[in-house]
């Protein structure tokens, strides 16, 4: 679903970032899961959860989306292929924030 927006949104200044918190797996297991799932965007590791916590992400997956401000403008627990419409026409919002 996130390849899918982040490809409907090409043209547009917005990045996409995954954040692994998983603790007891190694880089080339994250890496061979980030394949297996074909996520074509870079993801940051946070395995002792800093920016989960600080952030205070309550559940996963969990969305989140900033204004090219840095400003967090949005938060969603969960991510279905419903939800892609809405946030095309949300991130065209948020882009000009």
């Amino acid at each position: 679903m996130i390849n899918e927006w982040k490809r409907k949104s090409e043209g547009k200044p917005i990045v996409f970032l995954g954040v692994n918190s998983d603790q007891g797996e190694g880089l080339e297991s994250i890496l061979e899961h980030k394949k297996d799932w074909k996520m074509d965007y870079p993801s940051l590791l946070d395995p002792e959860w800093k920016l989960t916590d600080f952030y205070t992400v309550e559940g996963l997956p969990c969305l989140l989306v900033f204004s090219p401000k840095g400003v967090l403008v949005y938060r969603q627990y969960g991510i279905a292929a419903s939800d892609l419409p809405g946030l095309l026409i949300r991130s065209h919002v948020w882009a000009q924030d």
